[in-house]
């Protein structure tokens, strides 16, 4: 199952590699005189490794975080604390 996880990953990444390749030509934000591009990098339309991380069931140190800040408010709320 993993593997067609991470295979679906891929085709998503080359889905939105087309299409951020498309609109990076057109997308823009800014004033019509100076106008910027909507994204910066590929990478912040979609980031391929987080989506990696995503598919092997693997969290990033921030998700771990929230996920302990969160219990801790549920014990909180429940009085356990």
């Amino acid at each position: 199952m993993k593997a067609i996880r991470l295979k679906e990953v891929d085709t998503v990444y080359h889905m939105h590699l087309q299409a951020y390749l498309n609109l990076s030509v057109k997308a823009t934000k800014g004033s019509r005189k100076n106008p910027k591009p909507a994204y910066k990098t590929f990478k912040e339309f979609y980031d391929y490794e987080k989506e990696i991380r995503n598919a092997i069931g693997e969290k990033t140190e921030s998700e771990k975080q929230m996920e302990r800040l969160l219990e801790y408010k549920r014990k909180q709320e429940k009085g356990e604390i």
